[in-house]
């Protein structure tokens, strides 16, 4: 009897474990899993105003160009573009100096204009971010503050005292309006903080690496200073000309004996490129990468009408094209930069 007893109590065991084994598995679906540490939370989108841009295979600028493939937005230099989900957003400068600036949302083939805000900053770039156009506000002479637009709804609110310069999905660098000092935040100025690590102006920003250039004398010294680790290098020194960032390159030119060379420092893994421009009078400032092209302006004060050329650099062969030409009144003064 014991003996029988025992052997039944050691059945429901079994059975009770059996039925508690089939519960969990069919229950599993909906345990709750605890996800890793996520270290990159802003992962949203954000698109950056500038001259140039690409949008499905098909270039799109500022500049005066008329070529296939290519799409001229106002041919005025000193405004600035943006491509957000099949959208243009143009930042239109006013003819009268002074004057606060348009910003213009548009097809992609230029119809349906619709002006956002007729009040920002003159020669200020402006950037996208979930569906937010951040912008500054001011006449040109004065900045009154930094404002964003719901793209949904239209509605046009403080966004907080600074000034957008660069920024990534996961890096904003931005001026404070009241004291001009930089600062660093996550997108949307979140968790912003003074930075004063960043000395003179910043050239740009790849990755978690802000590029920052300062005057010594008669010559530039180009620094790089990653944020993530507080790492600081020295990555151009006694140039005459100065440094600019586009895409993931720094750029810089050297010239001697009337030869220019043009060098590109990718931030990514840091490996140099240099490319042969002869006698050509690169400016510099005029650079702008757009995937494997790098589009770089020449200037040309004796050619009058035509004093202006934009010129095409592909940078896997190393071939030079030039796709338009147009006039510059300040040619003559640009011509003239180191």
């Amino acid at each position: 009897m014991r003996e029988a007893a025992e052997k039944r109590r050691k059945l429901w065991i079994l059975l009770l474990a059996v039925i508690c084994s089939s519960f969990v598995v069919a229950n599993s679906s909906v345990m709750p899993v605890q996800a890793a540490e996520d270290t990159d939370a802003n992962t949203g989108e954000v698109v950056t105003s500038g001259t140039f841009g690409e949008y499905n295979g098909e270039i799109y600028t500022v500049d005066k160009v008329a070529k296939k493939g290519y799409h001229c937005i106002s041919g005025q230099y000193k405004d600035t573009m943006a491509i957000y989900q099949d959208k243009i957003y143009w930042r239109k400068s006013s003819t009268v100096s002074g004057q606060s600036s348009e910003i213009i949302r548009m097809d992609l083939d230029g119809d349906n204009q619709t002006v956002l805000t007729n009040s920002a900053k003159p020669n200020a770039k402006f950037c996208i971010y979930n569906n937010y156009l951040y912008y500054t506000s001011g006449d040109g002479s004065q900045n009154y503050d930094g404002r964003k637009i719901d793209l949904a709804t239209g509605e046009d609110v403080e966004s907080g005292s600074y000034v957008f310069r660069y920024g990534n999905e996961k890096i904003w660098v931005s001026t404070g309006i009241e004291d001009g000092d930089w600062y660093v935040s996550e997108p949307g100025f979140e968790n912003i903080q003074k930075d004063d690590s960043i000395e003179g102006s910043v050239l740009g920003i790849v990755g978690s690496k802000v590029c920052y250039i300062y005057q010594d004398g008669d010559t530039w010294t180009t620094c790089g200073y990653d944020i993530k680790t507080g790492k600081k290098v020295v990555l151009e020194k006694g140039n005459a000309s100065r440094s600019v960032v586009t895409g993931d390159g720094l750029y810089y030119k050297k010239t001697e004996d009337g030869n220019t060379v043009l060098y590109r420092r990718n931030m990514r893994d840091g490996s140099v490129s240099q490319y042969d421009f002869g006698g050509m009078n690169l400016y510099i400032s005029g650079c702008n990468e757009v995937g494997d092209a790098t589009f770089f302006i020449q200037f040309l004060p004796d050619q009058g009408e035509n004093n202006t050329e934009l010129w095409r650099l592909d940078r896997s062969t190393g071939e030079k094209e030039r796709i338009a030409t147009w006039y510059n009144e300040n040619a003559e003064n640009a011509a003239e930069e180191p």
